[in-house]
């Protein structure tokens, strides 16, 4: 009997499979990016908001409760979105451009309103964008290989989930002369860099939805 295939290896064999499909490559990549962005933004956001705006414990809980609701109310609306951009990648485009900005705006917000505006906004984009991306890769792939290909969607999600938080460290470290607030804000930054990159990728993969 020959050996069952480890999950290193299938992993490996996907990996190499994946220039099959065109447009898979690129659209991982924009993922990649923006998810990077976002799965960091979760882990710091409750520290941020506390450093930077100076948000009560309290009002921490009320804007995680506001994001929350308008990311369902985003994902409900995400379908009607893409019709009104007439495709979903068009759609997608503009979520991941409107979050670069939206993360930028964080970056140098000041004031209790603005920076509650801006998360709830935020949580607005974020649904929207998930479920389009989603929604999308899954119309990119072969609908006869989607278990393969979503284990790859997965991967490069798990890969972005220790990746983001490194940078953002190291950001913070390497700009400590700076005082805890301005890199802080910079850690920020730089994460609406990395969304807006996702935009380059994306330019490469065909829409077909």
């Amino acid at each position: 009997n020959q050996p069952s295939t480890t999950p290193l290896k299938e992993t490996l064999k996907n990996l190499r499979n994946i220039r099959q499909v065109p447009g898979v490559l690129p659209y991982l990549i924009s993922y990649y990016c923006f998810a990077d962005a976002i799965l960091t933004l979760q882990l710091f956001v409750a520290l941020y908001l506390e450093l930077v705006a100076g948000f009560t414990d309290g009002e921490k809980t009320l804007s995680v409760v506001f994001a929350l609701f308008f990311a369902i109310l985003g994902a409900l609306l995400s379908g009607k979105i893409a019709e009104i951009f007439k495709n979903t990648k068009r759609a997608i485009a503009f979520f991941i451009a409107l979050f670069a900005i939206l993360i930028g705006a964080l970056a140098l917000a000041q004031g209790y309103w603005a920076f509650m505006v801006i998360i709830i906004l935020n949580g607005f984009a974020y649904g929207a964008l998930f479920s389009l991306s989603r929604a999308f890769y899954s119309n990119l792939v072969p609908h006869d290989r989607q278990g393969e290909f979503f284990g790859l969607y997965v991967l490069f999600e798990r890969f972005a989930s220790f990746v983001g938080p490194l940078m953002w460290s190291g950001t913070i470290f390497f700009f400590a002369f700076l005082g805890k607030v301005p890199s802080y804000r910079l850690a920020m930054l730089f994460l609406a860099i990395l969304i807006a990159i996702g935009l380059i990728p994306l330019h490469f993969v065909k829409n077909k939805a």
